[in-house]
């Protein structure tokens, strides 16, 4: 009788075992598929990481330096949460014209920034101009403080 007991405990434990190696397994794919989102999403919007400057200066599409700066506003305040992140991806939609998933992958790469930097830097980067001053003028999409001409490509005010 203790034989059986010994060898059910041994089964037991490799049982035990063999499902804690699966869930390690398994947290590791989902690792590998969050880097692989935000490595897809880099490609679809075209950043390139230059490694002598800062993140946000490598950014090339104004909506990822939008959705970032939206996300760390909200990490300023405080942790986000699932319903704040909602109204900024349907903020996203509808004020920069993207579908569902282009405006996800804006706030994936704006978090990634964030990680990268923290949610202040990220700000004070985007706060500023090539030339370390601070600026005024946002996105044209944004009808809010414009303090720069007008450039020929414009649409002309309606």
């Amino acid at each position: 009788m203790p034989y059986i007991v010994a060898i059910l405990g041994l089964i037991a434990g490799g049982y035990f075992w063999i499902n804690r190696a699966r869930n390690v397994s398994n947290a590791a794919q989902d690792l590998v598929g969050v880097a692989q989102d935000v490595m897809s999403a880099a490609r679809r919007f075209g950043f390139r990481r230059r490694y002598n400057e800062h993140p946000v200066d490598s950014l090339q599409d104004p909506d990822v330096a939008i959705a970032g700066a939206g996300l760390a506003f909200m990490d300023l305040a405080g942790l986000p949460t699932s319903e704040q992140r909602d109204a900024l991806l349907l903020s996203l939609q509808s004020r920069l014209d993207h579908d569902r998933a282009k405006a996800d992958e804006a706030m994936i790469l704006g978090r990634w920034l964030i990680t990268e930097c923290g949610a202040k830097a990220v700000l004070q980067t985007l706060g500023q101009d090539k030339r370390g001053r601070s600026v005024a003028a946002f996105d044209e999409r944004d009808q809010g403080c414009h303090r720069r001409q007008p450039h020929r490509s414009d649409p002309a005010p309606t």
